[in-house]
């Protein structure tokens, strides 16, 4: 039976805090000091890099190694023709903060957590994305041949897995790099999976709505989260195998329960709707101000949905 996993911001198997999420920006990486082999083992590597730098505490390593991932838009310019490297390189700029912010929490909860252990597995098989209906594979036209790397990463505890996941990534100047969702590169995910919006940035601090101040902020605390039930799969979302996170910003009042809720990142397939469905049924112990005063304050959550075994 497959069940959900979801956490708050940067908090993953702990207890459950509502916290406004840190900014991440896409940039290009810089010239690469450490050439991976295009191989399994050079993907491990890559990864087993930046989890022994967090395990270490140099948590600014950890994140510069991780920011290696992405790709330059000039990789687009070149994979593409004009007009369309500028459509994915616009879709790649929103989806790769969220990428890495979700493998920097990965990397951070498996250094912190006595008894884990993260195993990484090349998927060699490929699949026909002719055969999927959700998918658009005419859409976008190659103008070179991209060799695709497919991995499976797996979350043992104590040697018996408690979860898996599947990204896409290609090869590019001595390193992997991020480029699509499960078994699909970006480019033949539908747009709309993603609810892509330029001018609006996953996990950066969400704007106050209208009368609710921002929590955590000017003497008021954050709301923290009682009675949290976990969001259930949406049958599509579970089909397709979508995994990732649902960003929202809400209200939480004196009473404790979430109200005006917005997507501010979302993955589609329903699960946007199982995030906010789940949301409303929350219960808050509420923020609190100056002398121990509840108070409605606008806070960001974030929801992870992830395949469990």
């Amino acid at each position: 039976m497959r069940a959900v996993s979801f956490v708050f911001a940067a908090i993953a198997f702990a207890g459950l805090t509502c916290v406004s999420a840190a900014t991440s920006q896409l940039s290009e990486p810089s010239s690469p000091t450490i050439l991976y082999p295009a191989s399994a083992d050079g993907f491990r590597q890559q990864f087993n890099a930046a989890l022994q730098a967090y395990r270490d505490g140099k948590e600014s390593d950890g994140n510069n190694l991780v920011e290696r991932l992405s790709l330059p838009p000039t990789w687009f310019e070149q994979a593409f023709s004009p007009e369309q490297a500028a459509q994915i390189t616009q879709r790649y700029q929103v989806i790769f903060p969220a990428y890495a912010n979700s493998t920097e929490n990965t990397l951070k909860d498996f250094a912190d957590m006595p008894g884990s252990e993260l195993q990484l597995t090349e998927i060699t098989s490929t699949p026909d994305p002719g055969k999927v209906s959700y998918l658009q594979p005419n859409a976008y036209t190659l103008q070179r041949d991209v060799p695709l790397f497919r991995f499976r990463f797996a979350e043992l505890l104590n040697r018996r897995e408690t979860a898996s996941w599947e990204y896409t990534y290609v090869y590019e100047d001595g390193a992997f790099r991020f480029i699509g969702g499960g078994a699909w590169p970006l480019w033949l995910w539908p747009q709309a999976t993603y609810r892509e919006n330029p001018n609006s940035r996953f996990l950066k601090p969400p704007a106050p709505i209208a009368g609710y101040p921002l929590a955590g902020q000017n003497g008021i605390g954050v709301p923290t989260c009682l009675q949290c039930k976990n969001p259930s799969y949406s049958e599509k979302a579970r089909q397709a195998h979508v995994e990732g996170t649902v960003a929202l910003r809400c209200v939480v009042g004196v009473d404790g329960r979430a109200s005006m809720i917005e997507v501010v990142h979302g993955l589609g397939f329903g699960l946007d709707e199982k995030a906010i469905e789940a949301l409303r049924n929350w219960q808050f112990k509420p923020a609190l101000y100056d002398k121990g005063a509840p108070v409605a304050v606008t806070t960001s959550v974030e929801i992870h949905f992830r395949f469990l075994k």
